[in-house]
């Protein structure tokens, strides 16, 4: 059974979510959800423990919701963004700051989207993230000031919380894709 925000990856070439575009494909701010089963079959999905596959040591679980965005300057891969400015919510960033207000914020990208592209990313849910330094189970907000452009740090202001780390962004080895990241679950109103 089809519903109006549910779409099988599987149906879109296995790749829905990681696709982008240069034409908006789908209305700004469209939001899909990307059922459970297909979150634990993605990319970055297994067990830390599996070290075969550098990319794949986050056991995230749980539904998605994603969002339909536009790139107003480059969206790095795994970067929380931001609106670019006032009235062009859709229309996203690199965090640059910290802190950042929550409802300026709308999502986590999970594949790098160009310039002037259209693409998915995060709003609610497991994603993986840009960590500078945070401890599993610590509150998160945004760090692109201090550290690199995307990225979250720990955080107790309530006001500025995005979400909480699954895992310590030294948890994962060193040697993998990953290092410099966090999994994390994270919610934007």
């Amino acid at each position: 059974m089809a519903l109006g925000n549910q779409f099988k990856t599987d149906e879109l070439g296995g790749s829905a979510f990681a696709a982008t575009y240069t034409s908006e494909q789908y209305p700004l701010g469209t939001v899909a959800i990307q059922q459970a089963d297909e979150v634990t079959a993605a990319a970055h999905t297994s067990t830390l423990s599996d070290t075969t596959n550098p990319k794949n040591l986050l056991g995230l679980k749980g539904d998605r919701t994603w969002v339909f965005v536009k790139a107003a300057s480059t969206v790095t891969q795994y970067g929380c963004c931001i609106i670019n400015a006032v009235g062009t919510s859709f229309e996203v960033k690199d965090v640059a700051s910290d802190d950042d207000e929550v409802f300026d914020l709308v999502g986590v990208a999970q594949n790098g989207i160009a310039t002037g592209e259209y693409g998915w990313i995060v709003k609610t849910g497991e994603v993986v993230v840009l960590a500078t330094s945070v401890a599993a189970g610590a509150f998160l907000a945004t760090d692109g000031s201090t550290g690199a452009e995307g990225s979250v740090d720990e955080s107790t202001d309530a006001n500025d919380i995005i979400g909480r780390a699954l895992t310590a962004t030294a948890t994962l080895p060193s040697g993998s894709t990953l290092a410099g990241h966090a999994g994390a679950y994270v919610s934007f109103p």
